[in-house]
């Protein structure tokens, strides 16, 4: 009995240190169907596979390969993980618009690939499917795609021309990293999230063109992107709404490119349109080509490093509604030398995290309502916040009923 079950345990523990696949694969029939391995899933439909996550489901050496739409009379929906990797006879592929998901790994390590014909009904790309194929020179990608894996096209460093299609919603973790040879970008209507890394080291991007979709931007996005000059957009509030990704970590553009243009032109004054509650963290960090910013009363919240860097801005107008702002939101924004406000005692209220969070640690200068005069605190004040006043220039009078 003793002997049973110690048979018996070792048994499983075999089975259970089998990996997934492997025991997926064993009930799974595998079919070949000239130079095509594929299987047969629930719906009906092929999916061209191996049945291994490192043998190709391709057999062929053919240079130029169109996918089949059908294979033994079942209609080609997938291609599977590891279908052509390492294929270095491959230099066209042309995929079918029955094809809905490209997988993991399909095209990795193609050195040769240089074209590739997308089908209109694609609408994943694994992570890592065109991993390493430096001969890509283009990449256009159908309106039906609407996910791209991590590091899908890292290293496809012929890339000049990239057309991210319609219907993209999400860039995974340094999907075009490595783009080296891409000059001009133009990110895709429908993107809502870029993940870390994704245009990582595209050292010739001179231009990147930013939808009103997307809300989210990760860390190192542009890391390397040296030959920035440009961010392009063409609404403002959805800009001041991006969450990127704090701390000085290549998130946002302008880090590198410095000038922002909105509808073509070059802004220099910057007008925050009405309406908006809260300039979210490094919003316009690094951006020297304004040279003022006018902040409507909406605003009740500036986020931390929303102008930082901003080495050429001049003047700013403050909101009489804000109520919070965040660390070092104008640091080093050197050239300051006015700054308006239309509230006095809003201002004596509000809470300075830190002294180069308050414009007047480089401006000097206020206007209380257009006036650069006498600040005098009004009589409803009794107490005057941290960091209020520094680096004020102006005279002050401060009146009995402050008590603090």
């Amino acid at each position: 009995m003793k002997k049973l079950l110690s048979v018996m345990l070792t048994l499983v523990m075999v089975l259970c240190a089998m990996p997934a696949t492997v025991i997926d694969s064993a009930a799974v029939d595998y079919h070949t169907d000239g130079e095509w391995m594929y299987y047969v899933d629930g719906n009906g439909d092929a999916v061209i596979y191996s049945g291994s996550t490192s043998t190709s489901a391709y057999l062929g050496t053919d240079a130029n390969v169109v996918v089949p739409s059908v294979l033994d009379g079942y209609t080609v929906v997938s291609i599977g993980q590891y279908t052509f990797k390492g294929k270095t006879s491959l230099e066209r592929i042309v995929i079918p618009d029955t094809v809905n998901t490209i997988a993991n790994n399909v095209f990795q390590d193609c050195t040769n690939l240089a074209s590739v014909t997308f089908g209109n009904s694609v609408g994943i790309i694994g992570s890592y499917a065109f991993y390493n194929c430096p001969s890509l020179e283009s990449i256009s990608l159908p309106a039906s795609l609407q996910t791209i894996g991590d590091r899908a096209f890292q290293g496809c460093t012929k890339v000049t021309a990239l057309d991210m299609g319609s219907g993209v919603t999400t860039l995974g973790l340094a999907c075009f990293a490595y783009l080296s040879a891409l000059e001009n970008l133009t990110i895709g209507p429908s993107v809502q999230t870029i993940n870390n890394d994704v245009f990582y080291g595209c050292s010739k991007l001179q231009s990147v063109t930013f939808p009103a979709s997307v809300t989210a931007v990760g860390s190192n996005v542009f890391r390397y992107c040296n030959a920035l000059n440009a961010v392009h957009i063409s609404d403002l509030t959805a800009w001041c709404n991006i969450a990127f990704y704090t701390g000085g970590t290549y998130s946002n553009p302008l880090e590198l490119g410095h000038n922002l243009y909105l509808n073509g032109n070059l802004v220099t004054d910057l007008v925050i349109p009405n309406g908006i509650t809260k300039i979210h963290a490094c919003a316009f960090q690094a951006c020297t080509s304004i040279t003022s910013v006018t902040i409507p009363d909406s605003v009740t919240e500036i986020e931390q490093y929303a102008f930082w860097h901003c080495t050429n801005l001049q003047s700013v107008s403050m909101p009489a509604g804000l109520t919070t702002i965040g660390i070092d939101v104008f640091d080093t924004c050197t050239a300051l030398n006015a700054i308006y406000i239309t509230d006095l005692e809003a201002w004596c209220n509000l809470t300075f995290p830190t002294q180069i969070a308050n414009p007047l640690y480089y401006g000097h200068n206020l206007y209380v309502n257009g006036v650069p005069d006498t600040v005098t605190i009004p009589s409803t004040v009794t107490a005057i916040k941290t960091y209020a006043f520094i680096g004020l220039a102006n005279p002050v009078v401060i009146p009995s009923n402050v008590t603090s």
